[in-house]
């Protein structure tokens, strides 16, 4: 289980400075960098913290606040990954379209030309989906647990 403290003095430490609605940058970034060494089947549980007993609506707001912010940057990373999908058809195709075009030319040097940027093509296909994949596969699968993660309210007096 992967239990991250949340500090905060009230509910507006959490808001962006400009949108109230959404969660601000600073602890979107600090709750991610607690979940980095995470695996898939830790529970995550944000532990949110402060001196005075929060209300039952300021508690609901925070919870809205991290989960929408954990939803959409899930939903963002889902329209990333279809559109490199798209990107690495059209690569594939362009070199494909490459290496047929170097076997038909009766030039050596053309010829190899065409080849290598042909393969260069199929390279950079083949490397977005053993890396660049697996990268965002593993940030859409951490977004999806804190978007659905448990989150407790603790009130607890400054020493």
């Amino acid at each position: 289980m992967r239990r991250i403290n949340l500090f905060i003095d009230s509910v507006d430490d959490l808001k962006e400075k400009y949108n109230e609605n959404v969660l601000s940058n600073e602890a979107s970034n600090y709750i991610e960098s607690e979940c980095l060494s995470s695996t898939k089947k830790d529970k995550i549980v944000i532990e949110v913290v402060t001196e005075k007993e929060l209300t039952q609506d300021d508690r609901d707001e925070v919870e809205r606040l991290i989960k929408n912010n954990y939803r959409e940057l899930q939903i963002e990373k889902i329209i990333i990954r279809n559109y490199q999908v798209k990107q690495s058809f059209f690569l594939s195709l362009f070199g494909i379209l490459f290496i047929v075009i170097s076997n038909i030319l009766k030039e050596d040097i053309l010829s190899e030309l065409f080849l290598i940027v042909g393969w260069v093509a199929f390279g950079e296909v083949i490397y977005k989906i053993l890396f660049d994949n697996v990268k965002d596969k593993i940030k859409t699968e951490r977004y999806k647990r804190l978007s659905r993660c448990e989150i407790e309210f603790i009130t607890k007096k400054k020493p």
